[in-house]
């Protein structure tokens, strides 16, 4: 029952923030090449049909790879909010009726415009600062890392690049998101009072409003696109495109809100794009240059260092006994 409910209101409202979402990504573009595009003027409609069909969009051969991943997603059932809706349908119920029987169960009714907007403000925070510190992770721990560089070998960014992503990193993001979203979900349905069937499709709209609002598509473009001081607030297509600067990709985490990389001390304003290159160092991009070597390079890397490090702690065990050996070999 909770399932069928959203998925009806995901194939009701999804279809309209689609649409609402290829108009902004249409506005972002237009406001970026007459305002921010550094070209000699005059600025024509046939110039921005060019401008937002670039010759490399058809060439580049990481565009392609980025189809066929997209495609890939598609058949195996990681794109769009499918599993997280599928998550927060089945355990947001038993987290509401897990409070229901240890508080007591209370009347339920309708949810009222300002609480539910409380709630998805709520659920919205909760999604957005998950990408982030998941996010942070992948750029902290090393074993993550091996997976998420697949993400950052793209040297040229379409929206198909904000697919790029290898299916372990799918599997964690959709398992601790989407639980994190059905615990928040569930907890607000006995607080407000809402039934579940009717709250969980918050989760749903969460994902979908927050794609929405974070200009999602230009953020993997080559449309560099800059909020000016509002930066401080709120993460823009042009800080997201420092974040792929090869050269430190510590900077600009988030995906909608710049709050988070503040506290953590990760927080840069946006530069001119030509300052910077996109992409895997040199010396490690020939090892995602193919779909196939993109996914099977983490493991082998991860398989690497295990090898060392179980290595350096057989060292470390047999250290202090070669030490006493030839010790006692010297006094004899």
């Amino acid at each position: 029952m909770v399932l069928s409910t959203m998925v009806a209101n995901w194939l009701t409202v999804g279809v309209v923030v689609l649409l609402i979402r290829i108009a902004i990504t249409a506005t972002g573009t237009l406001v970026f090449y007459v305002h921010q595009h550094e070209q000699a003027m005059p600025k024509t409609l046939k110039g921005f049909i060019r401008f937002c069909l670039p010759g490399e969009l058809w060439t580049h051969h990481g565009v392609r790879m980025d189809a066929i991943i997209v495609a890939l997603r598609k058949l195996t059932g990681f794109a769009g909010v499918v599993p997280a809706a599928t998550m927060i349908a089945a355990i947001s119920p038993r987290i509401h009726g897990g409070l229901e029987a240890v508080f007591g169960a209370h009347a339920t009714h309708p949810a009222t415009l300002a609480v539910s907007f409380g709630v998805m403000l709520v659920v919205l925070l909760v999604r957005d600062f998950c990408d982030f510190y998941l996010h942070y992770l992948a750029h902290r721990w090393q074993w993550l890392w091996e997976f998420h560089a697949m993400h950052h070998s793209a040297t040229f960014l379409t929206p198909l690049s904000g697919k790029r992503s290898h299916f372990v990193e799918d599997l964690i993001h959709i398992g601790v998101i989407g639980t994190l979203l059905a615990i928040t979900v569930g907890v607000c349905a006995y607080i407000a009072g809402f039934p579940p069937a009717e709250i969980s499709m918050f989760g749903v709209d969460a994902y979908l409003v927050g794609h929405l609002l974070d200009f999602n598509e230009l953020q993997h473009s080559h449309v560099a696109l800059s909020f000016g001081r509002l930066e401080r607030y709120f993460i823009s297509p042009a800080q997201h495109h420092l974040h792929h600067d090869r050269a430190d990709t510590s900077r600009n985490l988030g995906s909608l809100l710049s709050v988070w990389d503040r506290m953590f001390g990760t927080f840069a304003y946006s530069q001119k794009p030509d300052s910077f290159a996109i992409g895997l160092a040199p010396d490690v991009q020939p090892d995602y240059d193919s779909v196939v070597k993109m996914h099977l390079r983490p493991f082998q890397n991860c398989w690497n260092h295990m090898i060392r490090a179980m290595a350096r702690r057989a060292s470390s065990k047999q250290h202090p006994v070669m030490a006493v050996r030839a010790l006692l070999s010297h006094e004899a």
